[in-house]
């Protein structure tokens, strides 16, 4: 028997250019999977959740500076939960939409 284990839930179909797509779809998941979180988290063996925004990485000479900003809402309702929020920078050799 394994001592620990975990999984993996996508909470976004959303792209890594799409910060705000992906907090869109979380804050929907957040909301849609209240009692189930509750429930996780209740139980005695729960350790921890995260959140994590996996995003392409600008390109430094067409963006020198990169910032993010998550919402109110998104942070209350992780926080509810205890969930931590992770922001996950990829480099990209793909030319960036938008």
């Amino acid at each position: 028997m394994n001592k620990s284990s975990g999984f993996n839930v996508d909470v976004s179909q959303a792209d890594g250019f799409s910060l705000d797509s992906q907090v869109h779809d979380a804050i929907r998941f957040l909301k849609r999977h209240s009692a189930g979180l509750r429930r996780l988290v209740r139980h005695r063996t729960f350790d921890e959740m995260t959140i994590d925004f996996g995003l392409w990485s600008r390109s430094a000479e067409k963006q020198p500076a990169q910032f993010c900003r998550l919402p109110a809402t998104l942070i209350e309702l992780a926080g509810k939960h205890g969930i931590a929020l992770e922001l996950s920078f990829y480099a990209s050799n793909q030319n960036e939409a938008g």
